[in-house]
């Protein structure tokens, strides 16, 4: 409530729900995570949150009602969790507009690892083989063109759900994936 330097907030996949203004008049807020689904968010939780720009929800558009919950400039963006094996090579693309500054993993433990530019030849719990970086991107579903697109190729060697995303200079965050891994 009236939080004007919370800019970034991801929230618990243990939430079971989000009362009415609590994040109200958050203006520093821009991006919000959600790592779960809660069974109700209030019409007004992110009421005069003026700079809340994008949502990520891990759940299928309709699935909880009332979005965007008071956001009026807020996007929704719906990405479902990818069920995976650690025998399996998995892609995961990070785009947007601006093109993202920062790769971002948060391991099943709750580390949070940011990378910008190269990644690490090792991460534990995560192998890649492979990355690439588009300058531009052109989405045929959408219409839209993208500044960027870094698109690395993953074999998990841990079990447990993993969150990936990409993020601007400011904290935007780009695009956002969410594996749970078998």
């Amino acid at each position: 409530y009236n939080c004007s330097k919370l800019a970034l907030t991801s929230l618990p996949s243990g939430l079971t729900s989000i009362g009415i203004y609590a994040f109200y008049s958050c203006t520093g807020l821009t991006s919000i995570i959600f790592k779960g689904t809660p069974t109700t968010i209030a019409n007004n939780a992110f009421y005069s949150c003026t700079n809340l720009l994008t949502i990520y929800v891990p759940w299928s558009e309709g699935e909880v009602s009332g979005s965007p919950w008071g956001a009026t400039k807020a996007t929704i963006h719906y990405s479902i969790k990818h069920n995976v094996t650690t025998t399996a090579d998995n892609y995961v693309s990070f785009f947007g507009s601006p093109k993202p500054r920062y790769f971002c993993i948060e391991k099943p433990n709750g580390e949070v690892l940011r990378y910008q530019g190269t990644l690490p030849v090792s991460i534990d719990g995560v192998g890649y083989t492979d990355y690439w970086i588009q300058d531009s991107y052109f989405d045929e579903d959408s219409g839209e063109i993208y500044e960027g697109m870094f698109t690395p190729s993953f074999r998990f060697t841990n079990v447990g759900t993993f969150y990936f995303w990409g993020e601007t200079e400011d904290g935007t965050i780009t695009s956002y994936e969410i594996y749970d891994v078998k």
